[in-house]
């Protein structure tokens, strides 16, 4: 692979390695630095008409521009090169998410941040890509599970900050967007833009590594019959499904929180988001690490059975403490998932068309949630908050049937494999 060129420098991998995962990052600070205050920026812009459905639709919007624009993306990161499309990503993501903090205008800041999604695939789909360029087998487990840790974490830092500018005034955390550009420079000199007449050398021997790594013991998790189209669009339907009830979460927490009447500030439901990403940092970190044991199907059970719980009891909490504990549980959760869909995606998946695929991955992912604020807003007008994230943790355990049913398959068929050659 790419990255065992053996004239390349410890410290210059290293670099490298920061660098994707910092620029990870990016995605997570599309939304998390203003879920701590959105309803203070639905009361700054309180005589605009509709201004609170306005507000969360100016959160939302990223995810819909990313989700249009994401396949598009794909087919240019196939075509063009991977580092074209993230060093434009890179800057049009710094200019498009700082114009918040510029202008009082929340047309103008819903404008930008469709901007801002459209950067933030450009940039997810560039990493994911490259990632998938450069390594493969335990080192490819290791930077997926440490994607999701460093983001979890980043999350962290982002919705702590973006509390507490939001405690100062109602634009500040706008300011936060301005950061990605202290990663162009290693992004440009760093990481290397694989030739694209080397990936048509290697894309055979790709796929040899792929067929081979899919059969090592801790990732017997392909069911027999099963193509790898068939894969694909089962972890299409999964992340979209995932995405679409988890987003409720950091899209409707701090409405949720004023609705119930709890006296908390925008720090405090930082702290909350925060440790929900602390728990899915240390699930994702220690990821290579289980999964020598678990494979895909069952360690799938474990995420969606947390946030089911988690959402449960989301649906009845009445104090801080207990919406801290449900966070936690939903973070470990979705600390399982998200660097499990990735690698089974990755893992069945060439050079040559591993932009487009992941690209449709991230579309999934975007569309999920993009349509979930504006979908459960019908539902909560009609019911209530509490009703909204019942359901949502009633729709996870109702999606455990699915790789409960293959893991099932799995087992079935292996052992049939095996007495046939007995």
């Amino acid at each position: 692979m790419i990255n065992e060129d053996k004239s390349k420098s410890p410290f210059r991998e290293f670099l490298q390695e920061v660098t994707l995962l910092l620029l990870s990052t990016l995605t997570v600070m599309i939304g998390t630095p203003l879920s701590p205050g959105l309803s203070k920026i639905s009361d700054h812009f309180v005589v605009m008409e509709n201004a609170e459905f306005l507000t969360k639709f100016s959160f939302t919007v990223p995810a819909i521009t990313f989700a249009l624009f994401a396949l598009i993306i794909g087919f240019l990161i196939d075509k063009w090169g991977r580092k074209p499309v993230l060093i434009s990503s890179i800057i049009l993501y710094v200019i498009s998410g700082s114009i918040g903090f510029f202008v009082d205008n929340l047309y103008v800041i819903i404008v930008s941040r469709a901007f801002l999604g459209i950067a933030a695939a450009g940039n997810m789909n560039s990493i994911l890509t490259l990632i998938g360029d450069y390594y493969h087998g335990e080192k490819r487990d290791r930077i997926l599970g440490f994607q999701v840790a460093i983001g979890a974490l980043g999350s962290v830092a982002l919705a702590l900050i973006g509390g507490a500018l939001f405690d100062v005034k109602w634009n500040y955390p706008f300011l936060v967007y301005l950061l990605p550009i202290l990663l162009l420079p290693t992004t440009i000199f760093i990481l290397p833009e694989p030739k694209k007449h080397v990936r048509e050398v290697k894309d055979i021997d790709e796929t040899k590594t792929i067929e081979s790594y899919s059969h090592e013991p801790e990732n017997t998790a392909n069911v027999k019959g099963l193509s790898s189209k068939w894969i694909i669009t089962i972890c299409y339907a999964l992340i979209f499904a995932l995405m679409f009830i988890y987003y409720l979460g950091p899209s409707q927490i701090s409405f949720y929180i004023e609705d119930l009447g709890l006296e908390m500030t925008s720090f405090q439901i930082g702290i909350i988001m925060a440790a929900t990403m602390v728990a899915a940092a240390i699930t994702g970190a220690t990821y290579k690490l289980y999964k020598k044991y678990l494979n895909f199907h069952i360690i799938s059970i474990l995420g969606f059975s947390l946030l089911g719980i988690g959402f449960v009891i989301l649906a009845f909490v009445h104090s801080f403490v207990v919406l801290l504990i449900a966070g936690i549980i939903g973070g470990l959760g979705i600390g399982f998932l998200l660097p499990n869909f990735s690698l089974y995606l990755v893992s069945n998946t060439t050079i040559e068309n591993r932009g487009k695929v992941v690209s449709g991955y991230n579309t999934m992912w975007y569309l999920g949630e993009s349509l979930s604020p504006i979908i459960f807003q019908f539902i909560i007008v009609a019911t209530s908050y509490s009703v909204v994230f019942l359901i949502g943790g009633v729709a996870f355990f109702a999606l455990l049937t699915i790789p409960i049913t293959l893991l099932i398959l799995f087992y079935t068929r292996k052992k049939q494999q095996t007495a046939a050659s007995m």
